[in-house]
């Protein structure tokens, strides 16, 4: 018999720094987080927030082997 391969999330993490050009405020590290299969692309303005929505997406139901 055929065992079903795992379920699994793929993204491609992109990490970059905002610089003030008037150095007025501290630089602001800003990160996306794409899914090559289907090019759905998710902004963040914090790791924060990017590790939320990654909590989030992994507790939901996945269908099967499909992510």
């Amino acid at each position: 018999m055929f065992e079903s391969p795992p379920n699994y999330k793929t993204y491609i993490l992109r990490i970059w720094e905002e610089r003030d050009p008037n150095l007025e405020m501290m630089n602001r590290w800003r990160f996306t987080l794409t899914d090559p299969r289907t090019n759905q692309r998710h902004g963040f303005n914090n790791l924060r927030d990017m590790c939320q929505f990654l909590e989030l997406n992994l507790s939901q139901p996945s269908t099967k082997n499909t992510e």
